[in-house]
């Protein structure tokens, strides 16, 4: 992902605003590790401004989408934030969660057409 290329400056100059920006396009087409990455870029203030909010939204839709390393995350932030913003968070979640395909610890659901060949 160029996101975490520009992070962690492989290939490219470090550049925190294009690593966020580039971990915004990924989580906005439900990539679920780019959803963990775009929550810490919020919750350490990399490339953007410090919004816990936003971190725990989008740290929570990963942890939902089986990103293992956003459940403890997900719930440091939450001893950092009130029960109206978990909940504003959680409404958040619930609209974002809408129409991503679901994901397990073993990937994306398949889509229904998809078949394995058959073994003659």
């Amino acid at each position: 992902n160029l996101g975490k290329c520009y992070q962690d400056g492989t290939g490219v100059e470090v550049n925190e605003k294009e690593s966020f920006n580039y971990f915004r396009r990924a989580a906005d087409k439900g990539l679920p590790q780019a959803e963990f990455e775009l929550g810490i870029c919020f919750y350490h203030g990399h490339g953007t401004e410090v919004d816990l909010l936003q971190a725990y939204t989008w740290i929570s839709l990963a942890a939902q989408r089986a990103v293992s390393a956003a459940v403890g995350v997900r719930d440091e932030l939450k001893e950092q934030l009130s029960e109206a913003q978990i909940a504003e968070s959680d409404r958040r979640v619930a609209e974002l969660a809408k129409g991503r395909p679901k994901v397990t610890a073993l990937g994306p659901e398949m889509d229904e057409d998809f078949r394995l060949p058959n073994e003659e």
